[in-house]
């Protein structure tokens, strides 16, 4: 009897150390950092959502044909990227997403927020400002925050917010709450045109998508990253064909014609590409095919 009990308790005990664990729910990927030349970048995650790409698209049959190709049915998942470029003299960061997890991605990658003296903003959508302030406060207290006056001038004006459509009113309304605590610190510097912001930065219009929508050109030695905005929303379709719209763009042939120019310039240089809503870390190479053009992932651990 006592035999049969003991060896009941090893059987038991043997069991318990060998038990499966739940599955684990836990995820963490906050931040990819990567040298180019000398300056140091970090794609930093805002978070993701679901999204089905022909909801969006001004072309929805040409672009369901392409989701077909890439083996996708409807829903595909966005991510909200931005970019934080550390340049030795500077610490810049490219849009500041929705603000849903950003800070705690620029924490987790070892920066913090008030060291950031410097936000480019590539258009003024929300979710590549809404970062930008919390509860009326600024978040990068220490920043100036620089975009293409076009942008500031179209987004901020309160003529433009009379004529617009009503589906756009809620836009503007929240846009110039948004940006009403950074243009009251006299942080918003608008840039008048495109070129030379900083020591290896320039600025390169590409308007369309929104009126003042802009690219940033990041070069260190021979080395040279293209942060193009919201030049690309659905991967699966607009580089094969680059002329397909979404039905936000502003202007959907400028849209189309400056994706197309940014597409070529990026082959011909062989310029590393940075991508807001591209998979996480949306970073890549774009090559030139018979029709289109290729999106070529960055490999993981890559210096570029």
């Amino acid at each position: 009897m006592n035999f049969l009990r003991a060896l009941c308790c090893v059987l038991l005990t043997t069991l318990i150390c060998h038990a499966v664990p739940p599955q684990a729910t836990s995820e963490s990927v906050d931040f990819y950092r990567f040298q180019l030349g000398d300056f140091q970048i970090t794609a930093l995650l805002d978070g993701t959502k679901p999204r089905n790409p022909t909801e969006i698209a001004a072309q929805p049959e040409r672009v369901k044909k392409q989701l077909k190709r890439h083996r996708i049915d409807s829903s595909t998942v966005a991510s909200y990227n931005a970019f934080l470029i550390h340049t030795g003299s500077h610490l810049v960061l490219v849009d500041s997403g929705n603000g849903e997890s950003l800070v705690e991605s620029l924490r987790a990658s070892g920066y913090r927020p008030e060291q950031i003296d410097i936000v480019l903003i590539t258009h003024f959508h929300p979710d590549h400002i809404k970062g930008l302030t919390k509860d009326g406060n600024l978040v990068f207290l220490n920043a100036d925050v620089q975009c293409d006056k076009r942008e500031s001038d179209f987004w901020l004006s309160e003529e433009e917010e009379r004529k617009a459509p009503e589906s756009l009113k809620e836009r503007f309304a929240l846009i110039q709450r948004t940006m009403a605590p950074v243009v009251e610190a006299a942080r918003l510097k608008p840039f008048e045109s495109s070129g030379r912001l900083l020591d290896g930065i320039k600025a390169i219009g590409a308007p369309g998508h929104s009126p003042g929508h802009t690219a940033y050109l990041v070069e260190s030695g021979d080395k040279g990253l293209l942060l193009w905005g919201d030049t690309v929303h659905i991967e699966q379709a607009q580089f094969a064909e680059p002329e397909l719209t979404v039905k936000f763009d502003y202007d959907q042939q400028r849209a189309a014609e400056s994706r197309l120019n940014l597409l070529r310039t990026a082959d011909e240089r062989g310029l590393l590409i940075a991508s807001p809503h591209i998979s996480f870390p949306g970073l890549g190479h774009v090559l030139k095919d018979q029709t289109g053009y290729r999106w070529i992932p960055l490999p993981y651990g890559t210096d570029f």
